[in-house]
């Protein structure tokens, strides 16, 4: 069996530079899909809804940056 190790070392290098990327949108198109069913979720978990709880404003996502040795993360 041949290995050709520098074929090898380009490739894996080329996917370390792409795995922040692709880790940052993955993590926003969670948070994004979380931010979009938290006022139907609002609706049905409390007692006496209002607009100002439920409402299309009530959370909002901080996008993810590239991630970095310490992860990625976003916040809603």
């Amino acid at each position: 069996m041949n290995i050709d190790m520098r074929r090898l070392d380009r490739r894996l290098n080329r996917l370390a530079r792409e795995y922040p990327e692709a880790a940052k949108d993955a993590v926003n198109a969670t948070a994004f899909s979380l931010r979009k069913k938290t006022p139907d979720f609002l609706q049905r978990k409390l007692d006496e809804p209002i607009k100002f709880t439920t409402g299309a404003g009530v959370a909002k996502v901080d996008k993810a940056r590239a991630a970095t040795s310490r992860g990625v993360t976003a916040n809603i």
